[in-house]
């Protein structure tokens, strides 16, 4: 399990009342999103990671995905930029385009 705090845990436990679900016991606590992949990938459990994260190690077989039917959840993304700058060409293409 993430740290106290981390964004990833506090998105779990929602995900768990908002479906009435027990939250998982917290066996281990990890201060990182590596030391909780690597700790996954060797036996010690299972963890709430990111796709994005995990891909790699799904693709080259050190994790397996669970998919749990009609639960969605998304990562919600910023764009951040410089205070008083003007904002490049590209960002302002990508803004457009999401």
């Amino acid at each position: 399990m993430r740290e106290e705090g981390s964004d990833t845990r506090e998105r779990l436990f929602t995900l768990c009342r908002n479906n009435k679900v027990q939250p998982p016991r917290v066996a281990l606590q990890f201060s990182g999103l590596n030391e909780t992949i690597h700790a996954v990938a060797s036996g010690y459990g299972a963890s709430f990671i990111s796709s994005l994260a995990a891909n790699e190690y799904i693709r080259r077989g050190e994790l397996a995905r669970v998919h749990v039917d009609k639960l969605f959840a998304m990562n919600t993304i910023s764009l951040c930029t410089r205070k008083k700058k003007n904002m490049i060409h590209v960002s302002k293409r990508f803004i457009h385009c999401a």
